[in-house]
C-alpha cells in the first residue's frame, strides 16, 4: 500500500517512545532513534529527516520533563539526558546533510535519465540545445564547448553564458589546455592561475598539479573564477568540455561532467554519422 512506509515509520517511531518510557530517557534505547532517522532520511530525504527529528526531539524532551520535573525521579540523570538530546542534534543535522547530497544525486540521475533526443539539421542548433539542457544539470552559470572535427583547420567554440548563446569558428593552432593535461579532467579554484587538482588515471582521487592548465588568451576572453574541464573524444571529433564560475566544485561534480561530456560526444557522433550517410545518399542517387 501506498501509505505503508509511512504506517511503518509511525509504528517504529511509537515502539522506540514506549521503549525509552518503561526504562528512562538516559537508557540504551536511545540508540533505536538514530535508526527511526536513517529510515526517514533514506525514505523521503532531508524533509523525513527534518520532520522525524521534530517528533524525536520533542517526545525525548517530554519525557525529561516528566521524570525529571513532574515526577522529580531521584535516579534521573541530568547529566545523560544533556547529553543525549545534543546526540540527536548532531545526528539529525548530519542526517539532514546526507538527505539534501542523496536528493541532489536522485536529481541529477534523473535529469540524465529524462535527457531528450535531440534532433537538429544543423550543428550550431544541436549543440545550443545540448548546452541548455547541460548547464542546469550541472548547476554552472555558463558551459563551453570546443572541439574540432577530425581532417579540419578549425576549431568551434559554443558557449553558453547564463541563457546566452554564441557560437563561432576560430584556428585551432593555440591548444586551449596545457599538454601535460591535455588527455586529463581537471578542477582549477579560485580563477585560471590559481590552484589545479587534476584527475588521477583511475578516477578516484585528485592530484596536486603545477602550472597555468588553460590558454592565456581563452582565460582572458572569458575570465573564470572557477574551471572544471573534461576531454571529449569522439569518433569523428575531438574537444573539451567546460564549465565555468561553478562554486566549490568537487571530484563528484568532475564525474558528472564527465557523464555530460560522454551525452554529448554521443549525440555529436549520431549527428556527424547521419550527415554522412545523408551526404552519400545524396551522392549514390546523383
Amino acid at each position: 500500500p501506498r501509505l505503508w512506509p509511512l504506517v511503518t515509520h509511525a509504528a517504529d517511531l511509537a515502539c522506540f517512545s514506549l521503549f525509552i518510557f518503561f526504562t528512562d530517557p538516559t537508557s540504551p534505547f536511545t540508540v533505536y532513534f538514530v535508526f527511526a532517522l536513517l529510515a526517514a532520511t533514506l525514505r523521503w530525504q532531508v524533509r523525513g529527516t527534518m520532520w522525524t527529528a521534530t517528533i524525536v526531539i520533542s517526545v525525548f524532551f517530554g519525557f525529561g520533563i516528566y521524570f525529571g520535573i513532574i515526577l522529580d525521579d531521584p535516579e534521573f540523570d541530568l547529566r545523560g539526558f544533556i547529553i543525549r538530546s545534543v546526540y540527536l542534534f548532531v545526528l539529525a543535522g548530519l542526517f539532514g546533510y546526507v538527505g539534501t547530497q542523496d536528493r541532489r544525486t536522485v536529481r541529477e540521475m534523473s535529469r540524465l535519465a529524462t535527457w531528450p533526443e535531440t534532433v537538429r539539421d544543423d550543428t550550431e542548433s544541436l549543440v545550443r540545445d545540448l548546452l541548455a539542457y547541460a548547464a542546469p544539470l550541472l548547476d554552472a552559470p555558463k558551459v563551453i564547448l570546443a572541439w574540432s572535427e577530425i581532417d579540419t583547420p578549425w576549431r568551434r567554440l559554443a558557449v553558453w553564458d547564463r541563457g546566452v548563446w554564441t557560437h563561432d569558428r576560430q584556428s585551432a593552432d593555440a591548444a586551449l589546455v596545457n599538454g601535460e593535461i591535455r588527455e586529463r579532467a581537471f578542477i582549477c579554484r579560485r580563477g585560471p592561475n590559481g590552484r589545479t587538482l587534476v584527475q588521477e588515471p583511475n578516477g578516484l582521487r585528485l592530484a596536486l598539479w603545477e602550472g597555468h592548465p588553460i590558454d592565456a588568451d581563452f582565460a582572458h576572453r572569458f575570465a573564470p573564477g572557477t574551471v572544471l574541464s573534461v576531454p571529449m573524444q569522439g569518433e569523428s571529433f575531438t574537444g573539451r568540455l567546460f564549465v565555468l564560475d561553478k562554486s566549490d566544485p568537487t571530484l563528484d561534480d568532475l564525474v558528472l561532467t564527465e557523464i555530460v561530456g560522454g551525452v554529448i560526444a554521443a549525440r555529436l557522433d549520431a549527428y556527424y554519422l547521419t550527415e554522412q550517410l545523408r551526404q552519400a545518399s545524396a551522392t549514390e542517387e546523383r
